[in-house]
């Protein structure tokens, strides 16, 4: 049988570099996008939008059409399950999320109660096979210094945000909800950048690197390492994973791993390198310096909000410092290719995402 996939999230960053990635591995695979629009063309154009940012060519823009396109989201779910198009759909990848990192009331009701809702929909299509969740890494919580493997999520977990606390209580309930319909769950890492088109899909989380550089002062460790993968490394990764007939596991992180993460003290170096800054060393500073400097914010990173710049900082500092890798072997152990280091890519991201104010950067994470 043809595979005929269902994915949600294709405006977004993780989404939409997956389906260009599908479009491009596979003639045999039939796409459906779920889109909130007010019709299919409206639809169809925040499709050819998203996937445009994402690097797609325009022959392959251009070959998509509306009759792709199923308006609704995810808590659309009673709606759509009379669509004749979904009759024949054989795997979902559901890439759709509230991703902000900011306390909303619709986290919880996106991420837990409409993707179970959506579940249980899609269960019961007759053709149904593979539900391909992407859920985050981070739900590994508080717990600092290790590497992390994929079942090491004690159901006591401590989170920082409620977005990872809504992912991880969500993973805990979709195999239930999805019935003798496989669940497959993909948790990338931290996702900055593109390896061919640096910030130029998004920048989000980029500005934490930048604040870095800009203020040369680092509240970590310069020899602490962090996770960190581009958006198209996690989508060939998704596609692979998710088009694989036979798996060994229902749980994979896609992750750089203890030996291709990279450390701050590289970070901060191949800013300098790339920016031609002739600067001595960045200077080790505890958060506490940051909180009694945000007098001097406009002068590091730009004109902006202090007040919520020292919290973004402050948040991000929280999961930066539990010097955390990912173990990575599942996918590696599945065929897949090694991931590319950030300090690799990480020129490119600076010469495409160092024009906008950091501010303004800022945004897309905490709306």
């Amino acid at each position: 049988m043809k595979i005929k996939i269902l994915v949600t999230g294709v405006t977004g960053l993780i989404g939409s570099c997956t389906v260009v990635e599908l479009l491009e591995i596979s003639k045999e695979v039939e796409l459906l996008f779920l889109v909130r629009a007010m019709n299919e063309q409206a639809g169809l154009e925040r499709v050819r939008q998203s996937l445009a940012k994402a690097g797609a060519q325009l022959q392959t823009l251009a070959s998509l059409e509306k009759g792709q396109v199923i308006c609704g989201d995810l808590s659309s779910a009673a709606e759509l399950a009379n669509d004749p198009r979904l009759q024949e759909v054989t795997h979902v990848f559901n890439c759709a999320a509230v991703t902000a990192f900011s306390q909303r009331p619709s986290i919880r009701q996106v991420n837990v109660h409409d993707t179970l809702g959506f579940a249980q929909m899609v269960s019961g299509l007759p053709n149904m096979k593979r539900f391909l969740y992407v859920g985050t890494a981070m739900i590994c919580g508080n717990s600092p210094n290790r590497i992390i493997q994929e079942d090491d999520f004690p159901a006591d977990t401590q989170h920082f945000v409620p977005y990872t606390e809504s992912k991880a209580e969500v993973e805990l309930l979709l195999s239930e909800a999805l019935g003798r319909v496989q669940l497959v769950v993909m948790r990338p890492s931290i996702v900055v950048g593109h390896s061919r088109l640096g910030c130029k899909p998004s920048t989000s989380i980029f500005w934490v690197f930048r604040m870095l550089y800009q203020a040369w002062r680092s509240p970590f460790p310069l020899n602490f390492k962090i996770d960190v993968l581009p958006a198209d490394y996690v989508a060939k990764a998704i596609a692979y994973i998710g088009l694989k007939e036979e798996l060994a596991y229902s749980r994979y992180h896609i992750a750089a791993g203890s030996e291709f993460s990279s450390t701050f003290g590289e970070i901060m170096n191949t800013f300098r390198i790339v920016c031609k800054e002739n600067l001595a060393a960045p200077s080790e500073v505890s958060i506490e310096h940051y909180k009694d400097n945000r007098n001097k914010f406009n002068e590091w990173f730009g004109p902006g909000n202090p007040r919520m710049m020292l919290r973004a900082i402050n948040l991000y500092y929280n999961f930066a410092n539990l010097n955390v890798t990912f173990d990575n072997s599942r996918l590696l152990s599945e065929g897949f290719m090694c991931p590319p280091r950030f300090v690799d890519y990480l020129g490119l991201c600076i010469k495409s995402g160092c024009e906008t104010p950091v501010s303004e950067q800022m945004i897309d994470d905490f709306k």
